[in-house]
């Protein structure tokens, strides 16, 4: 084998390449034959071409197209090499984010599902410790065409106050993939005042590495409640059932002695059945946050 006249199914055959490889990078400009016979057509490369075929790969690696590193090739000027690589650099450090982002909520699916899939006997009261949350909380205003008070409270209110959540996350910058499994904080005054909105904050949690990046986030304590897990949200006529429940939560901690120690909040833990088939299953948990009364302080 001559080393300094290689043909082409040689050149390919030592750099394990296809022979269509080298001749798009042939059509490109960017590795031309040594010499091509005009009787045969037959293209013919030096050995020392392999090391311009080695950096054209390189860079493929590195994810430019052929078409700017013809330019490279062209400029044969190292600053503008750097100053190419620098850029697309950039580019997938942002690629990167979007990639880990939606692995995230990849994630998140799956943990959804798998909730949903074993969740808690249903409509059962239980006393929980909840560990404290990161969270961005949202307000919902009694306008802009929703009701949130507590009659009537009907799953087309509650998707009224989705779209506004969806709009404050989207408008206020904060990233699109926050808004699927949505929280509330739920006014336990209100059973008894109708004219004080019943639902009157959304949130959404926020895992470590968002809460690095969100601004105005703040933490949702938690801490000891009595929660009741349900997948039915709505009655058959379309009203929410949180009122009552959350009045059945009361009215066990009074029975059980126990002091209402902050706002109860209900946390949507799998939207996945109803996105499916638009009906009002989900799952979701109302708790209650409480402490003994001699816990006072």
């Amino acid at each position: 084998m001559d080393m300094d006249s290689l043909t082409s199914g040689q050149m390919a055959k030592i750099n394990r390449v296809s022979d269509k490889a080298l001749r798009v990078y042939e059509k490109k400009g960017i590795l031309v034959p040594k010499h091509v016979d005009e009787a045969t057509g037959r293209r013919h490369y030096s050995i020392q071409q392999s090391v311009k075929l080695d950096m054209i790969q390189q860079l493929q690696h590195v994810g430019l197209s052929l078409e700017e590193i013809a330019e490279v090739n062209d400029r044969k000027d190292i600053r503008y090499l750097r100053e190419t690589i620098s850029e697309h650099r950039s580019r997938l450090d942002e690629q990167l984010k979007r990639i880990t982002a939606a692995r995230q909520m990849a994630d998140d699916f799956i943990e959804s599902c798998d909730t949903y899939l074993n969740m808690p006997l249903y409509d059962q009261i239980m006393f929980e410790n909840l560990p404290p949350q990161r969270i961005i909380k949202i307000k919902i205003p009694p306008k802009d065409g929703m009701d949130t008070t507590r009659k009537p409270s009907t799953v087309e209110a509650w998707e009224m106050i989705m779209r506004y959540t969806k709009r404050f996350i989207i408008d206020n910058g904060y990233p699109a993939m926050l808004f699927h499994d949505i929280g509330s904080l739920l006014s336990v005054e209100s059973l008894e005042n109708e004219i004080d909105p019943f639902i009157t904050h959304t949130f959404v949690f926020l895992d470590n590495m968002l809460a690095e990046e969100c601004e105005g986030s703040e933490i949702l304590p938690r801490g000891h409640c009595l929660t009741l897990y349900g997948n039915e949200a709505y009655d058959e006529k379309g009203f929410s059932l949180s009122e009552q429940r959350i009045g059945r939560l009361r009215d066990y901690a009074d029975k059980k002695g126990l002091e209402i120690a902050g706002s109860a909040f209900g946390e949507t833990l799998c939207r996945w059945p109803r996105q499916l088939d638009e009906h009002f299953k989900l799952g979701h948990r109302l708790c209650l946050p409480v402490r003994y009364e001699h816990e006072r302080r």
